[in-house]
């Protein structure tokens, strides 16, 4: 097991001698999603002690929310009982665990001094599904990565430009924080944490049990957006999030093949063999595709956002776009109107 005490990215602070090695709080933000939730707690709670038993020997976990009793989750189910802020057992690390939060959430002033408290005492804060909303409206991710669900990039990245989101991983940690952007990433989140505080071991048995066959990094990509189908290898999913997350910049064939452990031809082939498509036609497609939304929901210049899409210049772009969907750029905003939904690849 490494010496958390010389890592900057490890859990910070030690449980009483004889105790459980890692104790979790868990703030419940209202309508927070259930799975990311239940898996976290469930990794726990393997990792807690033989087996399933599920006594809480080597973990320990608390439910914290400001309005205490039972908290009702986003599907309607609720999880309690839980405690106010105020009356926290101690803790290693503390779990946001947002779900349907909205944009500009209202803290209320327990769950803030919680969060602020837990940072001052260089104890880790993880944020589980739309927490990182909340965490950015507090201020404390300011100049930092957090991780974002591919579908929820471009209304963060507007909300909150001062922090960098992150679409091509699961979860991101930087500093004392680590975010995910769903189930899936919590679950990994919580596996990475048993690793680090009780054991590589313990944290095998308990991804064992809950059917996944090994333990990831943080590098492990997102699901593709739907714009593109199914991805079943790895490295075109990575290539994929990777596209998504800086269609707007020059990419490399080369280094998107690296960022998946794969050689430039291997890579060209999964592009054509799974999507049917070549690499430069896939960046196209959704640069075109991220277009037309803007077209469609918002007043801006057609050069602006040719420009903001990557493409060198406006006659280019609308080149392209007519070829693509039938229209001009102007004129395809002049047939949608108010009457075009959002476009669900986007």
């Amino acid at each position: 097991m490494k010496d958390l005490a010389t890592e900057p990215d490890a859990i910070a602070g030690d449980g009483p001698p004889g105790g459980p090695r890692l104790r979790v709080a868990v703030y419940l933000l209202p309508e927070f999603t259930l799975t990311p939730v239940a898996t976290f707690l469930d990794t726990l709670r393997l990792a807690a002690d033989e087996g399933d038993r599920s006594r809480p020997l080597q973990c320990s976990w608390q439910l914290l929310s400001d309005d205490p009793g039972r908290v009702r989750s986003s599907c309607g189910l609720s999880l309690g009982p839980s405690e106010r802020p105020c009356r926290a057992e101690p803790f290693d690390c503390l779990v946001v665990a947002g779900g349907r939060t909205p944009l500009d959430f209202n803290w209320p002033p327990g769950g803030a001094d919680l969060v602020r408290t837990a940072l001052g005492r260089n104890r880790t804060v993880i944020g589980l599904c739309r927490a990182s909303y909340a965490l950015a409206g507090l201020g404390v991710l300011a100049g930092r990565r957090a991780c974002v669900h591919w579908l929820h990039r471009g209304e963060f990245l507007d909300a909150f430009p001062d922090v960098a989101p992150v679409s091509d991983a699961v979860y991101v940690r930087d500093g004392n924080f680590i975010t995910c952007a769903g189930g899936l990433g919590a679950v990994r989140v919580a596996n990475w944490l048993v690793e680090h505080r009780v054991g590589l071991d313990t944290a095998v048995k308990a991804a064992r049990i809950m059917l996944f066959d090994r333990l990831v990094d943080h590098g492990e990509a997102q699901p593709a957006a739907p714009l593109f189908g199914p991805a079943r290898h790895r490295a075109l999913r990575t290539a994929l999030a990777h596209i998504e997350a800086h269609f707007s910049e020059a990419l490399d064939v080369d280094d998107l093949a690296a960022r998946g452990g794969v050689s430039r031809r291997q890579l060209e082939r999964l592009f054509r063999r799974e999507l049917g498509i070549t690499v430069a036609q896939a960046l196209r497609s959704y640069r075109l595709a991220v277009a037309r939304n803007l077209i469609a929901h918002s007043d801006a210049r057609i050069l602006d956002i040719a420009i903001e899409c990557g493409f060198a210049s406006e006659p280019h772009f609308a080149t392209l776009f007519r070829q693509h969907y039938g229209h001009t750029p102007r004129g395809y905003r002049a047939v949608c109107g108010a009457a075009v939904g959002d476009d669900p690849s986007i």
